[in-house]
């Protein structure tokens, strides 16, 4: 009896020829290839990355435009030129001034919902929300806080680049969403919100979320 998967098939590796079913299709290039012909694999995929971000309509690369702006707040250190936008998409040079459209203290691109716990959180085996780990300092409960719920928090950008990432949707949001004040999210806090997870990409573009975490909003007014 064959165990074979029949959805998958044999996909050509753009270098060498060789056929597996190992072979990423979006990638079209081998593991050993990867490994062993860096240089010439990571030219075919530059084009997947390519194309990639030009379906969000973000910046290919981190700019590093001569005499620009630099920004540093993340380890792509762009270099803005007039008018250029930063590889997050959230910071732009207008008139010789790096202007945060989104991400600061006050303003923030994200999306959240409630998930009941216990979760599937990667961290489950060791959360406090999940087990029994951290009470009573860190969770309600000697066990899984069953009846309580995680705010579960998604960023809307991104400093990665990451071609699999799971989160990619939320990309979207640089276009779609309006920036939002972190009160949102504490004010969205409930009686039986017993954690905050944020989720969907670097936290480095993103301040908010230290401010939302803390409990405070942009006057500095505790909130929580």
């Amino acid at each position: 009896m064959s165990f074979i998967n029949s959805n998958l098939h044999q996909k050509k590796c753009k270098l060498c020829g060789k056929e597996s079913v190992d072979i990423s299709e979006k990638l079209g290039v081998c593991k050993e290839c990867i490994l062993t012909d860096y240089t010439n694999a990571s030219k075919i995929i530059s084009v997947i990355r390519k194309t990639y971000r030009m379906n969000y309509s973000l910046p290919i690369k981190p700019p590093k435009t001569k005499n620009g702006l630099t920004c540093g707040d993340c380890v792509n250190n762009c270099v803005l030129g007039p008018d250029e936008t930063g590889f997050c998409n959230l910071v732009k040079n207008i008139k010789g001034k790096l202007v945060r459209i989104a991400g600061d203290a006050k303003n923030g691109l994200f999306s959240f919902y409630y998930d009941s716990l216990p979760t599937n959180c990667v961290a489950a085996p060791f959360c406090p929300g999940c087990s029994s780990s951290g009470y009573p300092k860190y969770s309600y409960i000697d066990g899984p806080e069953i009846g309580w719920n995680n705010l579960a928090v998604f960023y809307q950008a991104c400093t990665f680049d990451c071609l699999f990432c799971q989160n990619y949707q939320y990309r979207k949001g640089v276009h779609v969403s309006k920036p939002a004040s972190p009160k949102l999210l504490i004010d969205a806090v409930r009686k039986n919100t017993s954690c905050i997870c944020f989720f969907g990409g670097d936290p480095a573009a993103h301040e908010y979320g230290v401010a939302s975490s803390e409990g405070e909003d942009h006057q500095g007014q505790r909130a929580l």
